[in-house]
């Protein structure tokens, strides 16, 4: 007998079993995941207000079009001040990395670095197999924002990748005038309102964490800051498991930021 897939959508009215759709795994193709702006209220079958949230959807992504033209439209003609090296400093932090550095992150080390170097925002997607070492070319770019004066952030999608993210970095950076603190639902609501101001204030110099940082509070701050805002490099790890809403929130707050995208 053939098998079939349960859809559940809502009652027709209160109190009245779920209208049910069955589909044989035989069309498991004509079953897709909604991905959207927002998540629709589920309603029952027939009825006009699936299509009416269709067209709303349709409307949503043709004015979220229109933001992506004049963002990249901004960050095309922007232009921001280098950020120079410490020669010092920076070979000193290379030479505290206790593994031999491979060819292709040594690659990825410098061309980042010379993007950093430029006046021209950087948007670098770098990708590599676990061990690859993709998180020690990141720390590079943190230290030059730092070594500038500039601060960085570091989005994860997990909980568990923002505190060993965090532990990491601690440690790599613990020789160096670096902070780095983190945000995610395990920081203690009191030293989340002070880790959080103190970032706004320019004394955190990377700041690791979820979702979190794109919430309203953070991200209205930082576009009351403008130009005065000393972010200048986004860190986001995984970013395949972001939204293209998500990862163009800072593009809008600042298009001459500096994106560096890391995905396995």
């Amino acid at each position: 007998a053939e098998k079939f897939f349960e859809i559940e959508y809502a009652p027709p009215r209160n109190g009245a079993p779920h209208d049910t759709l069955y589909v044989p795994f035989s069309q498991k193709k004509k079953i897709d995941l909604y991905i959207g702006f927002e998540t629709p209220t589920i309603h029952r079958l027939g009825g006009s207000i699936w299509i009416n949230t269709r067209s709303k959807a349709r409307e949503d992504i043709e004015v979220f079009a229109k933001e992506l033209l004049e963002i990249y439209g901004k960050r095309a003609v922007v232009k921001r001040i280098p950020l120079h090296p410490d020669t010092e400093l920076e070979e000193k932090f290379s030479h505290s990395f206790p593994y031999q550095e491979t060819p292709d992150q040594k690659k990825a080390i410098e061309e980042i670095l010379s993007d950093l170097a430029s006046d021209t925002p950087m948007d670098r997607v770098l990708a590599g197999d676990v061990g690859f070492g993709k998180t020690e070319v990141a720390f590079r770019a943190i230290l030059r924002a730092a070594v500038n004066s500039r601060q960085s952030i570091l989005l994860a999608p997990t909980t568990v990748l923002v505190e060993e993210h965090t532990r990491t970095m601690k440690e790599r950076f613990q020789n160096f005038p670096i902070r780095v603190e983190s945000l995610s639902r395990l920081t203690n609501p009191r030293k989340e309102k002070m880790i959080i101001q103190d970032f706004l204030d320019g004394r955190i110099d990377c700041l690791v964490g979820t979702h979190r940082i794109l919430s309203k509070d953070i991200i209205h701050s930082l576009q009351e800051q403008g130009k005065k805002s000393a972010v200048c490099l986004l860190i986001i790890d995984e970013e395949q498991r972001f939204g293209v809403k998500q990862k163009e929130i800072f593009k809008n707050i600042r298009p001459d930021i500096n994106i560096l995208s890391i995905s396995a």
